[in-house]
């Protein structure tokens, strides 16, 4: 189990935004990720290279700046984006079909310990070709986080605040055990999915609950899951052949 990283993660499609909203919509998530647990009370901005971290500050005073300065496409085309300054730089105002990015991690890279945890943002894209996600990263397979009620609260709050099309907390050997080409569904321990009606194909073995637009169901006990898990990677099997029957 030491070599694992598991993952929260939520995902959705096009949407359009602000870098000022991105901005706004970013510090009242990591407010309210503070409020679940201190883990998350000093953030860095992650930069090309592990020595140029930017302290996000106690109370997120940097933030801005910093999504000003980091948490746009560089090498994006000009006419991509709107509302720019006078040196051709991103505003609040502007917009840009690729959307906007932050990296985060609550320690910096070269000192990170077991209790790291990296924050991937990124919002505002309007592509179909693309997504916009939430990731939240551990390297502790044993990281409090994943005890199975603060597993759900972190969950539901992913779910609840960026309103996604889907999500799972998982990690890549259990993801890749379930896999299956045909659905290209990725699978957890925890999964959300805004679609309802997928309740009803779910096997019954599989718990789920109404949650916001969608569902909730789980597979095992909430505890975290490996290809180890063969019960758990059957029931997976399980749910993948239920959503694409032959």
């Amino acid at each position: 189990m030491n070599d694992i990283r598991p993952y929260f993660g939520v995902f959705w499609g096009a949407r359009e935004q602000s870098l000022g909203e991105f901005i706004d919509q970013s510090r009242e998530f990591l407010v309210t990720l503070r409020e679940i647990d201190p883990l998350f009370d000093t953030l860095y901005s992650l930069g090309d290279r592990a020595d140029t971290e930017m302290p996000v500050g106690s109370d997120l005073a940097n933030l801005a700046s910093i999504a000003l300065e980091r948490g746009w496409d560089k090498k994006a085309p000009k006419h991509w984006f709107s509302n720019l300054d006078e040196e051709g730089r991103p505003t609040r105002e502007s917009t840009v079909k690729v959307g906007w990015r932050l990296s985060l991690a609550n320690e910096r890279e070269a000192e990170k310990t077991k209790d790291f945890i990296a924050i991937s943002l990124a919002s505002g894209q309007s592509s179909n070709r693309s997504n916009n996600s939430v990731l939240i990263t551990l390297n502790d397979p044993d990281s409090p986080l994943l005890d199975p009620a603060m597993a759900e609260r972190l969950f539901q709050l992913l779910v609840d605040f960026w309103n996604p099309e889907r999500g799972w907390v998982t990690e890549a050997s259990y993801r890749d055990a379930v896999w299956d080409d045909a659905t290209r569904e990725q699978l957890g321990w925890l999964n959300y999915r805004a679609d309802p009606s997928i309740a009803n194909q779910l096997p019954a073995s599989v718990s789920s609950e109404a949650h916001g637009a969608g569902i909730i169901f789980r597979i095992g006990d909430g505890r975290a899951l490996t290809e180890d898990a063969q019960a758990e990677v059957a029931i997976g099997n399980e749910i993948q052949a239920a959503l694409h029957p032959a």
